[in-house]
């Protein structure tokens, strides 16, 4: 969750000072910067005492925090759960510390979603790549808040080359991922039951609506961000552009998604009154008020999107991603109806211990 900061309370960032080679908690030898976040650095240690590989994700809080508790806590109860969702995330090993910095350890695993979509030659993905990561997205997706590309990893992230042939008849060599099992990170914002209006879950860009509005949010935030991603996968580009403002997200989100309710567009104007006409017929996000090269920039977006969309030759596909985005979250696919849905037919009868 990098732009989300209201569910850190009163926690206070300082930066964790780890360098390279040295030792966390007398036993993890820091290898490596695996990637740095809003409330982290993750770190690719060694350690000591029995010789292991582990991703260690230090946290920028110093004593207490919110969010590795949290995220221990919801690991405790997965492991403890007799849920098949456990199988699809990554649970946390132990909670060391480091110069009073909490430091989550994890099993080291291979590169994220987000890195394999920007990897030279991979995509597109083969469909049937596609789905068995978004089916196992899905079985694994309840309660986590902050589904995207970043927190999603490939168990092995190794491709191999294969030749195939361009539209125009020509041979050329294409990188396949080898293992398309997953492990979906990051817990430390995940919840177990939906918060109050004060926190806005999940990241910009991949973030349901109906978290802007007055009167809470549930679950379903969860499936649209499984909406978003499926669209990332299959074209490489995100269906919402990069911005902070929230004007500027729902008006990409009117233009590609549709008009918002009259109720759904007055819940959000109780908490963000400057962003809807209301008074017109059909509630109307007020897109004049954007700055004319930014509003031309988010309409180039929009216009990519559609045709990027276009491009799916899958009409399942396009439906699932449809279905799963919907503005109003009373129409929007539940998980379990995600997973009954066409686009995961093949996975129909897979039986899950």
């Amino acid at each position: 969750m990098d732009d989300n900061q209201s569910s850190s309370g009163s926690e206070n960032f300082v930066s964790s000072n780890v360098q390279k080679n040295d030792v966390i908690a007398d036993d993890y030898l820091a290898v490596e910067l695996i990637n740095s976040g809003y409330s982290g650095e993750v770190w690719r240690c060694e350690s000591k005492s029995c010789a292991r590989v582990v991703a260690i994700k230090v946290m920028y809080t110093v004593g207490e925090s919110v969010r590795a508790t949290r995220a221990a806590h919801v690991s405790a109860l997965l492991k403890n759960s007799s849920s098949v969702d456990a199988s699809f995330i990554c649970g946390l090993a132990e909670t060391v510390f480091h110069l009073r910095h909490p430091c989550l350890v994890f099993e080291l695993y291979g590169m994220n979603l987000k890195e394999m979509i920007t990897k030279e030659n991979v995509l597109p993905l083969p469909l049937f790549q596609i789905k068995a990561i978004m089916w196992q997205v899905c079985n694994g997706v309840a309660s986590h808040t902050d589904i995207k590309p970043e927190n999603v990893v490939l168990v092995d992230d190794q491709t191999t080359t294969v030749s195939d042939i361009s539209p125009d008849g020509a041979f050329y060599n294409k990188n396949v991922v080898s293992n398309v099992q997953i492990k979906i990170i990051d817990l430390e914002d995940s919840v177990t039951s939906p918060r109050n209006l004060h926190f806005v879950p999940g990241t910009m860009g991949y973030r349901a609506p109906e978290v802007y509005g007055g009167v809470g949010w549930g679950f379903p935030v969860d499936v649209f961000a499984v909406g978003c991603l499926t669209f990332e996968i299959f074209t490489g580009l995100s269906l919402f552009p990069k911005t902070d403002d929230v004007r500027e997200y729902f008006f990409c989100m009117e233009r590609l998604l549709g008009h918002f309710a009259p109720g759904q567009a007055q819940d959000i104007s109780e908490m963000h009154p400057a962003i809807f006409r209301t008074k017109t017929r059909v509630p109307k996000v007020r897109g004049a008020a954007i700055n004319a090269k930014v509003r031309n920039k988010l309409l180039r977006h929009v216009a990519d999107v559609k045709w990027f969309k276009k491009s799916i030759n899958q009409s399942d596909a396009v439906e699932f991603i449809s279905m799963c985005t919907a503005v109003d979250p009373h129409r929007r696919l539940t998980i379990e109806s995600a997973l009954r849905h066409r686009f995961f037919t093949k996975f129909s009868r897979v039986k899950l211990n």
